[in-house]
């Protein structure tokens, strides 16, 4: 199976919530949890438009980035804030999460 169809069924996975394909995947090798597409769209992201904070909390325990940006600059943050995502914005920023730096509002 090439990276490309790893890549594809891991972001399926993750829409899907099938938290064993998850993980089985995501030992496929390096990379495979912060891997972002032409828009720098990651994993991560996909979770939180479902608006799964059990997937969320998979992915940054396998590793995922909370402090990623896309393309368009928005960060994992701003996705969970702009899908009405409370309870993921609220983990993503509490301690473990990711903390906001204060020059940029950013997460870091």
């Amino acid at each position: 199976m090439t990276r490309r169809e790893v890549l594809k069924r891991f972001s399926e996975a993750v829409g899907a919530g099938d938290t064993a394909a998850i993980a089985r995947i995501s030992e496929s090798g390096p990379g495979i949890v912060n891997a972002a597409n032409a828009h720098r769209n990651v994993p991560l992201g996909v979770a939180i438009g479902t608006g799964r904070l059990d997937i969320v909390r998979q992915l940054v325990e396998l590793g995922a980035d909370p402090g990623h940006c896309n393309h368009g600059g928005h960060s994992m943050l701003d996705a969970a804030a702009y899908g009405g995502h409370e309870g993921i914005a609220r983990y993503l920023i509490e301690p473990g999460g990711c903390t906001i730096d204060p020059a940029s509002r950013r997460p870091r």
